[in-house]
């Protein structure tokens, strides 16, 4: 697993903690087959951003739903260029959005992991 440096660590808490008053919670509720699969990420103006695989505690402020199976297909051809519609519904406050998007581009940067789907 990458482990981001102390720098990589700190701009992404400087980007989170510019754009937030409290703690901003996004969860990815996927269906595979007869279970279901949970993505979370929490954006914190203390702490920066959490990732959790995890159903939250408290209800998302934006909430994606779908199938795991087609976010895993649109998010492979999407590192390619040939992605198609969006999957995924969501509802909530679709403009948070708009808040969180450096914020998880910052903490995409510092810790991402190469990842493989079965």
């Amino acid at each position: 697993m990458h482990r981001p440096d102390a720098r990589g660590r700190r701009s992404c808490r400087r980007r989170v903690t510019g754009h937030f008053t409290k703690t901003c919670i996004v969860g990815y509720e996927l269906e595979r087959g007869a279970d279901t699969v949970w993505w979370t990420m929490a954006f914190d103006p203390a702490t920066g951003v959490r990732f959790g695989l995890d159903k939250p505690d408290v209800d998302p402020d934006l909430l994606f739903r779908g199938k795991y199976d087609a976010f895993v297909d649109f998010t492979r051809l999407s590192k390619t260029g040939q992605a198609g519609p969006f999957p995924l519904t969501f509802s909530g406050n679709p403009n948070v959005y708009m808040h969180i998007s450096e914020a998880f581009a910052a903490a995409s940067q510092v810790a991402t992991v190469d990842t493989r789907f079965s």
